[in-house]
Protein backbone atom coordinates (compact mmCIF):
# COMPACT_ATOMS: atom_id res chain seq x y z
CA UNK A 1 0.00 0.00 0.00
CA UNK A 2 2.92 2.28 0.78
CA UNK A 3 4.43 1.42 -2.57
CA UNK A 4 1.20 2.37 -4.38
CA UNK A 5 1.13 5.72 -2.61
CA UNK A 6 4.71 6.57 -3.57
CA UNK A 7 4.05 5.66 -7.18
CA UNK A 8 1.06 7.99 -7.31
CA UNK A 9 3.07 10.87 -5.84
CA UNK A 10 5.92 10.42 -8.33
CA UNK A 11 3.53 10.28 -11.29
CA UNK A 12 1.83 13.50 -10.20
CA UNK A 13 5.22 15.27 -9.85
CA UNK A 14 6.36 14.23 -13.33
CA UNK A 15 3.14 15.44 -14.93
CA UNK A 16 3.50 18.90 -13.31
CA UNK A 17 7.18 19.26 -14.17
CA UNK A 18 6.93 18.44 -17.93
CA UNK A 19 5.14 21.68 -19.06
CA UNK A 20 7.56 23.77 -17.03
CA UNK A 21 10.55 21.98 -18.55
CA UNK A 22 9.10 22.38 -22.02
CA UNK A 23 8.40 26.03 -21.33
CA UNK A 24 11.93 26.52 -20.02
CA UNK A 25 13.30 24.77 -23.12
CA UNK A 26 11.20 27.02 -25.40
CA UNK A 27 12.51 30.08 -23.63
CA UNK A 28 16.05 28.79 -23.97
CA UNK A 29 15.53 28.17 -27.70
CA UNK A 30 13.89 31.53 -28.40
CA UNK A 31 16.07 33.71 -26.24
CA UNK A 32 19.18 33.52 -28.46
CA UNK A 33 17.08 34.68 -31.45
CA UNK A 34 15.75 37.61 -29.44
CA UNK A 35 19.24 38.37 -28.21
CA UNK A 36 20.72 38.38 -31.76
CA UNK A 37 17.93 40.43 -33.42
CA UNK A 38 18.90 43.75 -31.79
CA UNK A 39 22.50 43.24 -33.00
CA UNK A 40 21.33 43.01 -36.63
CA UNK A 41 19.20 46.13 -36.16
CA UNK A 42 22.13 47.93 -34.54
CA UNK A 43 24.40 47.01 -37.41
CA UNK A 44 21.85 48.07 -40.03
CA UNK A 45 20.92 51.28 -38.21
CA UNK A 46 24.26 53.16 -38.48
CA UNK A 47 24.79 52.02 -42.09
CA UNK A 48 21.38 53.32 -43.06
CA UNK A 49 22.16 56.58 -41.31
CA UNK A 50 25.43 56.93 -43.26
CA UNK A 51 23.62 56.43 -46.56
CA UNK A 52 21.06 59.06 -45.66
CA UNK A 53 23.70 61.57 -44.50
CA UNK A 54 25.61 61.58 -47.82
CA UNK A 55 24.97 64.82 -49.75
CA UNK A 56 23.17 64.36 -53.07
CA UNK A 57 25.51 64.54 -56.07
CA UNK A 58 25.08 67.02 -58.97
CA UNK A 59 23.51 64.85 -61.62
CA UNK A 60 23.40 67.69 -64.22
CA UNK A 61 26.13 67.27 -66.84
CA UNK A 62 25.65 69.69 -69.74
CA UNK A 63 26.47 68.54 -73.24
CA UNK A 64 25.83 71.80 -75.11
CA UNK A 65 26.45 75.49 -74.42
CA UNK A 66 24.44 77.96 -76.51
CA UNK A 67 25.66 81.55 -76.36
CA UNK A 68 25.76 85.00 -77.87
CA UNK A 69 28.55 87.59 -77.98
CA UNK A 70 26.77 90.48 -76.21
CA UNK A 71 29.64 92.96 -76.62
CA UNK A 72 30.02 92.44 -80.37
CA UNK A 73 27.03 94.65 -81.20
CA UNK A 74 28.42 97.67 -79.32
CA UNK A 75 31.96 97.08 -80.60
CA UNK A 76 30.93 96.98 -84.26
CA UNK A 77 28.75 100.06 -83.83
CA UNK A 78 31.64 102.02 -82.25
CA UNK A 79 34.11 100.77 -84.88
CA UNK A 80 31.78 101.90 -87.65
CA UNK A 81 31.40 105.35 -86.12
CA UNK A 82 35.17 105.70 -85.71
CA UNK A 83 35.96 104.52 -89.23
CA UNK A 84 36.39 106.95 -92.13
CA UNK A 85 36.98 104.99 -95.33
CA UNK A 86 38.18 106.81 -98.42
CA UNK A 87 35.25 108.82 -99.70
CA UNK A 88 34.38 110.13 -96.22
CA UNK A 89 31.52 109.42 -93.85
CA UNK A 90 31.19 107.12 -90.87
CA UNK A 91 29.50 103.73 -91.23
CA UNK A 92 26.41 102.73 -89.28
CA UNK A 93 26.83 99.09 -88.26
CA UNK A 94 24.14 96.89 -86.72
CA UNK A 95 25.68 93.51 -85.93
CA UNK A 96 25.24 90.41 -83.81
CA UNK A 97 27.07 87.10 -83.28
CA UNK A 98 26.64 83.84 -81.38
CA UNK A 99 27.20 80.12 -81.49
CA UNK A 100 27.10 76.76 -79.76
CA UNK A 101 29.66 74.38 -78.29
CA UNK A 102 28.76 70.67 -78.39
CA UNK A 103 30.69 68.26 -76.15
CA UNK A 104 32.07 65.25 -78.00
CA UNK A 105 33.86 63.93 -74.89
CA UNK A 106 34.77 65.15 -71.41
CA UNK A 107 37.41 67.53 -72.77
CA UNK A 108 36.80 67.91 -76.52
CA UNK A 109 33.98 69.88 -78.14
CA UNK A 110 32.87 71.16 -81.52
CA UNK A 111 32.15 74.89 -81.79
CA UNK A 112 29.92 76.45 -84.44
CA UNK A 113 29.58 80.24 -84.71
CA UNK A 114 27.78 82.68 -86.98
CA UNK A 115 27.61 86.45 -87.17
CA UNK A 116 26.09 89.07 -89.42
CA UNK A 117 24.61 92.50 -89.76
CA UNK A 118 23.86 95.57 -91.82
CA UNK A 119 26.17 98.41 -92.87
CA UNK A 120 24.95 101.81 -93.99
CA UNK A 121 26.74 104.80 -95.44
CA UNK A 122 26.19 105.86 -99.08
CA UNK A 123 24.04 102.82 -99.49
CA UNK A 124 23.26 99.62 -97.61
CA UNK A 125 25.91 96.95 -97.22
CA UNK A 126 26.09 93.77 -95.19
CA UNK A 127 28.49 91.36 -93.51
CA UNK A 128 28.21 87.64 -92.76
CA UNK A 129 30.59 85.10 -91.24
CA UNK A 130 30.45 81.43 -90.24
CA UNK A 131 33.03 79.35 -88.43
CA UNK A 132 33.44 75.79 -87.20
CA UNK A 133 36.20 73.94 -85.38
CA UNK A 134 37.25 71.84 -82.35
CA UNK A 135 37.75 73.14 -78.83
CA UNK A 136 39.71 71.64 -75.94
CA UNK A 137 39.09 72.18 -72.23
CA UNK A 138 42.50 72.30 -70.54
CA UNK A 139 41.54 72.46 -66.85
CA UNK A 140 38.61 71.45 -64.65
CA UNK A 141 36.81 68.14 -64.15
CA UNK A 142 33.31 69.35 -65.09
CA UNK A 143 31.92 70.30 -68.47
CA UNK A 144 32.20 74.03 -69.27
CA UNK A 145 34.22 74.86 -66.17
CA UNK A 146 37.86 75.72 -66.75
CA UNK A 147 40.44 77.10 -69.18
CA UNK A 148 39.93 76.24 -72.86
CA UNK A 149 41.26 76.87 -76.35
CA UNK A 150 39.10 76.89 -79.48
CA UNK A 151 40.28 76.66 -83.07
CA UNK A 152 38.15 77.10 -86.18
CA UNK A 153 38.01 77.76 -89.88
CA UNK A 154 36.00 80.90 -90.59
CA UNK A 155 34.56 82.21 -93.84
CA UNK A 156 33.61 85.89 -93.99
CA UNK A 157 31.95 87.78 -96.82
CA UNK A 158 30.82 91.39 -96.88
CA UNK A 159 29.70 94.16 -99.18
CA UNK A 160 30.94 97.57 -98.03
CA UNK A 161 28.32 100.29 -97.76
CA UNK A 162 29.28 102.20 -100.89
CA UNK A 163 27.97 102.20 -104.45
CA UNK A 164 30.32 100.79 -107.10
CA UNK A 165 29.88 99.65 -110.68
CA UNK A 166 29.75 95.86 -110.64
CA UNK A 167 30.73 93.38 -113.33
CA UNK A 168 31.15 89.64 -113.64
CA UNK A 169 34.92 89.75 -114.14
CA UNK A 170 36.71 87.01 -112.19
CA UNK A 171 39.88 87.22 -110.13
CA UNK A 172 40.13 83.42 -110.02
CA UNK A 173 39.52 83.17 -106.30
CA UNK A 174 37.25 80.60 -104.62
CA UNK A 175 33.60 81.50 -104.09
CA UNK A 176 33.92 84.40 -106.53
CA UNK A 177 30.85 86.60 -106.17
CA UNK A 178 32.09 89.41 -108.40
CA UNK A 179 33.70 92.78 -107.58
CA UNK A 180 32.35 94.69 -104.63
CA UNK A 181 31.93 91.55 -102.48
CA UNK A 182 34.98 90.83 -100.33
CA UNK A 183 35.51 87.33 -99.01
CA UNK A 184 38.09 85.94 -96.62
CA UNK A 185 39.16 82.46 -95.50
CA UNK A 186 40.67 82.44 -92.02
CA UNK A 187 42.18 80.09 -89.47
CA UNK A 188 41.58 81.35 -85.93
CA UNK A 189 42.40 80.41 -82.34
CA UNK A 190 40.71 81.64 -79.15
CA UNK A 191 41.71 81.34 -75.50
CA UNK A 192 39.02 81.63 -72.85
CA UNK A 193 37.73 80.43 -69.51
CA UNK A 194 34.44 78.56 -68.99
CA UNK A 195 32.37 79.74 -66.03
CA UNK A 196 29.13 77.93 -65.20
CA UNK A 197 26.59 78.18 -62.38
CA UNK A 198 23.96 75.51 -62.97
CA UNK A 199 22.69 76.27 -66.46
CA UNK A 200 24.04 79.83 -66.58
CA UNK A 201 27.12 80.01 -68.84
CA UNK A 202 29.70 82.79 -69.22
CA UNK A 203 33.17 82.74 -70.80
CA UNK A 204 35.60 85.62 -71.31
CA UNK A 205 37.54 85.01 -74.53
CA UNK A 206 40.14 86.60 -76.83
CA UNK A 207 41.49 85.35 -80.15
CA UNK A 208 43.48 86.02 -83.29
CA UNK A 209 43.36 84.74 -86.86
CA UNK A 210 45.18 84.85 -90.18
CA UNK A 211 44.07 84.03 -93.69
CA UNK A 212 43.64 85.16 -97.26
CA UNK A 213 41.10 87.62 -98.69
CA UNK A 214 39.82 88.30 -102.21
CA UNK A 215 38.29 91.52 -103.50
CA UNK A 216 39.45 93.23 -100.32
CA UNK A 217 40.61 96.84 -100.46
CA UNK A 218 42.90 97.31 -97.44
CA UNK A 219 42.12 100.72 -95.98
CA UNK A 220 44.01 99.98 -92.73
CA UNK A 221 47.48 99.79 -94.28
CA UNK A 222 48.41 96.77 -92.12
CA UNK A 223 46.31 94.07 -93.85
CA UNK A 224 43.78 94.01 -90.99
CA UNK A 225 40.45 92.56 -92.14
CA UNK A 226 37.67 95.12 -91.70
CA UNK A 227 34.29 95.58 -93.41
CA UNK A 228 34.64 99.36 -93.05
CA UNK A 229 36.42 99.94 -96.32
CA UNK A 230 35.80 100.69 -99.96
CA UNK A 231 34.63 97.84 -102.18
CA UNK A 232 36.68 96.48 -105.04
CA UNK A 233 35.79 97.40 -108.61
CA UNK A 234 36.04 95.66 -111.95
CA UNK A 235 39.36 97.47 -112.52
CA UNK A 236 40.81 96.93 -109.05
CA UNK A 237 40.23 93.55 -107.41
CA UNK A 238 43.06 93.16 -104.89
CA UNK A 239 43.75 90.06 -102.86
CA UNK A 240 46.27 89.03 -100.23
CA UNK A 241 47.07 87.84 -96.71
CA UNK A 242 45.00 89.38 -93.91
CA UNK A 243 44.74 88.99 -90.16
CA UNK A 244 41.94 89.46 -87.64
CA UNK A 245 41.36 89.80 -83.89
CA UNK A 246 38.44 88.31 -81.98
CA UNK A 247 37.31 91.23 -79.84
CA UNK A 248 33.94 89.73 -78.94
CA UNK A 249 35.34 89.58 -75.37
CA UNK A 250 32.82 87.18 -73.82
CA UNK A 251 30.22 84.48 -74.38
CA UNK A 252 26.92 84.63 -72.52
CA UNK A 253 24.31 81.88 -72.65
CA UNK A 254 22.91 78.62 -71.30
CA UNK A 255 24.36 75.16 -70.67
CA UNK A 256 21.96 72.40 -71.70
Amino acid sequence: MLAAFLSAVLATGLEQSEPSDAGDLGLQLRSPLRDRAPHREDRAGPAAGVEQSRPPSDAFTPRVAVYIYPFSTAEMFIAGQMSSPPGGGNVLALYGAGGASVRLSDKVGLDVEVGGGMLARQTLGWVFSAGVGPSLQLTGDEHFRGLFIATRFRFQVFQPAQLVPLSVDSNEGPADLGPGLARAFLGEIDVGYHLRAGRFYFAPVLGIGVGYAYDYVDSTGVRFLSPFTNPSTSKARPQGIVWSVNLNLARLGLAL
